[in-house]
């Protein structure tokens, strides 16, 4: 699990790299960009001259989302610590009004930052104000309305929570009972039933609707 864990990490590390290297390439054709570096490529005869430019917007997207990524990883120490703090909390006396409320602050605090659904959220707060401090608040907001759109992330939240619900769940646990049932309704028959019959739902409804299902089931 430790090896399978590192290959986890470096593999998204790898992927992150690349998303920003990709961010850098494409930018080369954007306009209104901020600092240009020209690279030459290969030996004095052939050199293959190339433009890209970093953005400050580009920068601070690019090293929040790391920093997300790290956080993502951390989630179950940090969620460790604050059951820590906890402890430490309820083992002192009521006296200790002081380094009560303390450690209880940092109790919630930690558990708070412990969610593994919440890093990119997180992150996403000092990301924007990062953008508003370095293009303006004109530019954030540009940004925010006219470049970005929301309607494919509304549009899976909607598909989430519809999926989670009661009537949903039961029809979808009928259907995956019923290959289960193949397998005499056993913990390992259930499994199998829902990692087989529950990606192919996704055809029929959608990945995220799918998703949901198998993993609430």
């Amino acid at each position: 699990m430790r090896t399978f864990g590192r290959l986890t990490i470096f593999l998204m590390l790898c992927w992150s790299g690349g998303a920003f290297a990709h961010g850098l390439c494409h930018s080369a054709t954007a306009n209104g960009v901020t600092e240009s570096v020209e690279l030459a490529i290969g030996d004095g005869e052939s050199p293959l001259p190339s433009k890209f430019s970093v953005s400050p917007r580009e920068v601070a997207t690019a090293f929040f989302f790391f920093t997300a990524i790290v956080h993502t990883f951390c989630a179950g120490a940090i969620g460790r610590q604050a059951s820590q703090f906890q402890k430490r909390c309820d083992s002192l006396p009521i006296s200790a009004r002081l380094q009560r409320s303390l450690l209880g602050f940092y109790a919630h605090l930690c558990h708070l930052l412990g969610e593994i659904e919440l890093p990119f959220a997180i992150w996403a707060i000092p990301s924007l104000l990062a953008i508003c401090w370095a293009e303006g608040i004109d530019a954030l907001r540009h940004y925010l309305c006219d470049e970005v759109s929301f309607s494919e992330p509304i549009f899976i939240v909607v598909i989430m929570a519809m999926a989670a619900t009661r009537p949903v769940l039961s029809l979808a646990e009928k259907i995956i009972g019923v290959f289960a049932g193949l397998g005499r309704g056993t913990a390992a028959a259930w499994w199998f039933a829902i990692l087989l019959v529950a990606p192919p739902l996704g055809s029929f409804l959608t990945e995220p609707a799918a998703i949901t299902i198998g993993a609430l089931l």
